[in-house]
């Protein structure tokens, strides 16, 4: 990568743009500039393959990329996959005048963006401007691309005492590598410390997800709220008072927030599919339907491209009583996405579409024809594919697929007996079966049993009886599989065993799929990345 004295001969720039004029255009300014290091890429697709391979100092990107992927899915995905760093300049070229409205609320905001016609002139001023404060953020994007988070934070630490120019963005940069480390407390002081002198929405916002995290709802609440009503197009606020919403229960609330971020930044698939969520435990099935096919429609090209927005759009328009339209809808998702769980999701929602539509006898063949494949297919879905399946088997099967219905929200309970908002649509699920006292009775009793299986393990690892903490979170895993919070404490003690005795090494290839495991079903997960750096520095000391 180049560095702060270096000029332009020594950057590694990409030009993404559709029209071969405009690529030209782009490539010859920079060249009378020295340039020499200059890809092009002519679609979305195409650049992605080429952030893949080579880090980039400097992005020019165009926002309409023609067919596929536009502009901003390419940096959304480009950030997502951490293609580039923190020291890379991204810069979107828009034709539109209104290129504030466009990328204002973005979650996924470039470094700058220049309207069209360019002219030399205002490209490097614009570069220039953005890159002398990229500078500082050199030795950091380095140490973050080598996933040395460590190093990173030292580093920023380092520029924090230096470079007092761009001590704002260095120490926002320094609270992220602190979450992301899954230093929690540390994080926190830091956003109270920068607050305490000025009240960047960054820092309450950081703050507020910290308190979301450690489960401290109403003080979330009252930050992500103090935020959003002195920014009001502060996106990120919006999700994050959502998600305190929702896990304090309150629908109607999580409905009304979430429409006033949909208002601000409509493309998100995520917030749209949330959106649909929620609107259709409320009963509003206009706007489920809505949310659902926007999540769709603005997943078409993206990285955030679900299954589930699919599942979830058939669901409501069936709900809603358009059986033809909810089975288009199963058929794209069966030509979006590929695999046997796929084509069990897919037959999942042809089933509830007759339960709710008819005929009633093809939707009990459905539910005969997954009960055999119930559990296997249940690791790998999400609990609100694997509920629905349930109460297919509870409403439309016979006595044997009643069974297997009531296990399978059992084992939805055990995996995610922590979760009150999960636990809250089991218990739907068993209301609409007409079975809520006895939905409550075995919500609480695999909640309870799970519950006191964690506890013993965790009583096993503070006597220091290792091994026999493992064992018992082994048989555990056989019955909640996919429960994150066992996953996570079964890897904890089995990275002190290995870090006891080197004589344990026969637990590293199972650390591996634990922590494969873990990625997987919560990608983010603050404590999951945090031992899988422990896990990386042990594994490098024994190597060494």
């Amino acid at each position: 990568m180049w560095q702060a004295t270096d000029d332009y001969a020594n950057m590694h720039i990409l030009i993404v743009d559709d029209f071969q004029g405009m690529r030209s255009l782009l490539r010859d300014i920079l060249r009378e500039k020295g340039a020499r290091h200059i890809d092009l890429a002519t679609n979305g697709n195409e650049a992605i393959t080429r952030l893949s391979a080579q880090a980039y100092d400097v992005v020019f990107c165009d926002f309409n990329l023609g067919a596929g992927k536009n502009g901003q899915q390419v940096l959304e995905e480009a950030k997502y996959r951490n293609m580039i760093g923190p020291a890379c300049v991204w810069i979107m070229i828009s034709g539109e005048k209104t290129a504030d409205a466009v990328f204002g609320a973005a979650e996924f905001q470039p470094d700058a963006y220049l309207v069209k016609p360019l002219t030399a002139a205002l490209i490097f001023t614009r570069l220039e401007k953005t890159w002398s404060k990229k500078a500082s953020l050199l030795e950091i994007d380095q140490a973050m691309r080598n996933k040395d988070l460590p190093k990173a934070l030292r580093a920023c630490d380092d520029r924090i005492q230096t470079d007092k120019a761009n001590v704002i963005d260095l120490m926002k940069l320094k609270g992220g590598i602190l979450v992301s480390m899954g230093e929690l407390g540390k994080a926190a002081d830091l956003y109270d410390s920068i607050l305490a002198r000025r009240d960047f929405p960054w820092a309450k916002t950081g703050l507020a997800k910290i308190r979301l995290q450690q489960g401290k709802l109403d003080d979330a609440k009252a930050l992500f709220e103090s935020v959003i009503n002195e920014n009001p197009a502060y996106i990120e606020a919006y999700d994050g008072l959502a998600k305190t919403l929702q896990q304090q229960g309150l629908r109607q609330e999580t409905k009304g927030i979430l429409e006033r971020a949909v208002k601000l930044s409509p493309n998100s698939t995520g917030r749209q599919k949330l959106l649909g969520d929620v609107a259709l435990e409320t009963g509003d099935l206009v706007v489920a339907e809505k949310a659902y096919a926007k999540s769709v429609a603005s997943g078409a090209n993206s990285i955030f491209k679900s299954p589930d927005s699919y599942f979830c759009l058939a669901k409501v328009k069936s709900a809603a009583g358009k059986p033809e339209e909810a089975l288009r809808a199963i058929n794209d998702l069966k030509k979006q996405f590929t695999g046997d769980n796929i084509a069990i999701q897919a037959t999942i929602a042809e089933g509830v579409v007759y339960q709710e539509n008819g005929p009633q006898a093809k939707a009990k063949e459905i539910a005969g024809k997954l009960r055999n494949v119930a559990d296997e297919a249940a690791i790998q879905m999400s609990p609100t594919v694997t509920m629905e399946m349930a109460k297919l088997m509870l409403l439309s099967g016979g006595m044997y697929e009643k069974d297997k219905g009531l296990s399978l929200l059992q084992s939805v309970i055990r995996n995610n007996h922590y979760n009150p908002y999960i636990c809250e649509q089991v218990q739907s699920v068993f209301d609409k079966a007409d079975m809520s006292e006895a939905g409550k009775k075995l919500v609480e009793s695999a909640s309870r049993e799970a519950t006191e299986l964690m506890d013993k393990g965790v009583l096993l690892t503070r006597e220091g009886k290792l091994l026999e903490a493992i064992n018992l979170m082994r048989d555990a895993r056989k019955m909640m599989p996919t429960n994150v919070r066992l996953l996570l404490n079964t890897i904890y003690v089995m990275l002190l065993m290995l870090e006891k005795s080197d004589e344990e090494l026969s637990l590293v290839e199972e650390v591996e799929t634990l922590l494969a495991e873990v990625n997987r079903l919560q990608p983010d997960e603050p404590r999951g990345m945090d031992l899988a750096r422990r896990f990386d520095k042990f594994k490098a000391r024994v190597s060494a």
